[in-house]
Formats: C-alpha cells, sequence, structure tokens
C-alpha cells in the first residue's frame, strides 16, 4: 500500500507538470509510452491519438498495493489535449487548468523531458529527469510471468491472443496493422483509426446485458458529405464473443449516454461532421455471456459488419482479459 501511495503522488505530480512526449503525431501513436522518473519504477503509461493524450498508472504485477490501493488507482485516468510544434509539446486542459509546453529530446528509443515553462517550482523541474520508452505490454508482462511463474493462473491473466488478417482486395489501400489499436482505414470518404479498446461491467439497471465492449477511435470525413461518425464506423467493426460451445456477434449497445466518462466522446460520435472535420470518437457493444472470449476485429469490405470476413486486423481478449479489464474500470459506473 505504501508503493501505491508513492507512484499515486508521482500520478498527481505528472498531472500538475502536464507531461507529455512524441516528435510527430505518428511518433506518438505509434507506441504506448512508460514514464519514469531518474532510476525510478515508471509510475504511468500514455497513450495518444492525434489530438489528445490519456494516461493511466503503471501497475507492477509483482506489487501488492492493497484492495484499497488497487482501486484507487486503477480508476486514475486523465486526457489532455495537445499540440505539436518541432519538438515542443503544448498541452492543455481547461477543466484542470493545465497549459504547459514539454520540448522532447531523443533519448535511445524513447524522450527525454525537459520543462519550458516559466514556472521554476520544484514538480516542474523534477519533470526534467522524467524519460519515455516504448510500453510493450506483451514483453513487460512476460517478465512479470518469468518472476511471478509459481502463479499458473496469474500467468494466464497477462496472456492475450492477437492476429492479424490482411484482405488481398484491400491490400493496396490499407497497410496491415499489428493490432486492433493501432488498425486504420482510409478511402475515398473517411480516415478511420481505432485508438484503443477497454471493457466495462456496470451497467445501467434498464439493461440485462453483462458488459460493454468499448471501442475508442478517431475518424476524419475525407468526402464530401456530411456523415454521422457513429454510423460510418460501425460498417468497419464486427464483435463476437466466443467459448468452447458458441460463437455469437455482438450488437451495437447504445448504453453509453448512460456513463459520465463517455459524455464529450459520445456526443462527438452524434455529430453531423462535416468534409475536412476531424473528431474522437467512441462506439459500444453489448456482451451478453458470462466468460467468454471476445474478438474485435476491424475491415472495409461491403457488409463487413455483417460477415466479418478479409478483416485488416483482429484482436481477441480472453475471458481472463476481460475479466480484469472489468476489475480496473470497477469504478465508472452508470450516472
Amino acid at each position: 500500500m505504501k508503493k501505491g501511495v508513492y507512484l499515486l503522488g508521482i500520478v498527481v505530480l505528472f498531472v500538475l507538470s502536464a507531461c507529455s512526449s512524441g516528435v510527430s503525431e505518428k511518433d506518438l501513436m505509434k507506441n504506448d509510452w512508460k514514464v519514469a522518473v531518474g532510476d525510478e519504477t515508471p509510475s504511468m503509461v500514455l497513450a495518444f491519438t492525434e489530438k489528445t493524450m490519456t494516461f493511466t498508472p503503471y501497475m507492477d504485477e509483482d506489487e501488492d498495493y492493497g484492495e484499497f490501493g488497487d482501486e484507487l488507482i486503477s480508476s486514475i485516468q486523465i486526457t489532455m489535449d495537445y499540440k505539436l510544434s518541432g519538438n515542443t509539446l503544448h498541452v492543455t486542459n481547461e477543466d484542470m487548468a493545465i497549459d504547459n509546453k514539454i520540448k522532447l529530446t531523443k533519448k535511445g528509443d524513447g524522450y527525454k523531458l525537459v520543462n519550458t515553462s516559466k514556472d521554476s517550482s520544484k514538480e516542474f523541474e523534477t519533470l526534467n529527469d522524467a524519460v519515455l520508452t516504448p510500453y510493450d505490454k506483451k514483453s513487460d508482462d512476460s517478465s512479470s510471468e518469468k518472476a511471478a511463474d509459481s502463479s499458473t493462473e496469474e500467468s494466464t491473466k497477462e496472456k492475450t491472443k492477437q492476429t492479424t488478417e490482411t484482405s488481398e482486395s484491400s491490400e493496396a489501400e490499407n497497410a496491415p496493422a499489428d493490432s486492433v489499436a493501432k488498425a486504420t482505414i482510409e478511402d475515398d470518404t473517411v480516415k478511420l483509426t481505432i485508438t484503443k479498446v477497454d471493457f466495462f461491467q456496470n451497467m445501467p439497471s434498464y439493461t440485462k446485458d453483462k458488459g460493454l465492449v468499448v471501442v475508442y477511435y478517431t475518424i476524419e470525413n475525407t468526402g464530401t458529405e456530411n456523415f454521422e461518425p457513429l454510423m460510418k464506423v460501425l460498417d468497419y467493426l464486427y464483435v463476437t464473443e466466443e467459448d468452447d460451445v458458441s460463437k455469437d456477434s455482438l450488437a451495437f449497445g447504445g448504453h453509453l449516454f448512460s456513463y459520465k466518462l463517455f459524455d464529450k466522446l459520445d456526443a462527438n460520435s452524434r455529430l453531423n461532421i462535416k468534409p475536412g472535420a476531424k473528431i474522437d470518437g467512441v462506439v459500444d457493444f453489448a456482451i451478453t455471456g458470462d466468460d467468454k472470449d471476445i474478438t474485435v476485429s476491424v475491415g472495409d469490405e461491403l457488409l463487413f459488419s455483417v460477415s466479418g470476413e478479409n478483416s485488416i486486423a483482429s484482436e481477441t481478449f480472453t475471458s481472463a482479459d476481460v475479466a480484469k479489464a472489468f476489475k480496473k474500470n470497477a469504478n465508472t459506473k452508470p450516472k
């Protein structure tokens, strides 16, 4: 628990300092980033879209934070806007009164952060020692498994099955993605990038659904007519739940309006955006079964949302992965 309190302090420090990373938007988006100050254990993980950055605490699987500490740390998720100019990030969050500039210098596979704000407080001075390194979750999980090889159950929870399928018919237009979270589709009407997949268990009282698959995305209107992002995105997604007995496709949930966490992104998804406009949005699929693996696939063929055939990227999350995400997001509840 003491370790958990220290980690939480580092996270709060990072909020005050408005920390960020990258040289170009593509550089920022190609990895999630571990954040460490000096030789300390990483304090958080950063993930980027083309306009926003979201960070959550880095949780060491071998560390016991205690029940309260685990729930508290897992509930932290903060999103900020950023603009990139050269190697300087201008990070803002109006609700948190954050307006700060961070200069990035290359260091190995990552970046060292140098504060360029006029504020000379000790918090900003500490930020100068922060370093970003690529966060390879599979690699980090493997290290944790070696350190805890006596626990077969924990090892199983850390395994995520990832498969990538490339459609020959769309290969010339869409580069194969390593995972759903990096999948991009681009044609003469839309540029769509999936940025994140997450799972939530607490449901509104009006439904009997067991949980939600939530897909985060960035979409740009590259065509000549307005469109509603939500309806457009659904054409490119196919989600299923499966166990040893059955496999079923999941329907659009439409529950996100019930959660304060998704107010802005859900509203964005329902806008009628103009040609050239770009927004960050979110869409949900309703989980109907218990303890099932869930597969999220992305594709651009006609009627892909019905058949799921010839995907450009597909990622399977085991029932253990889903249960772990449920626990992490336990504090996200309907209004």
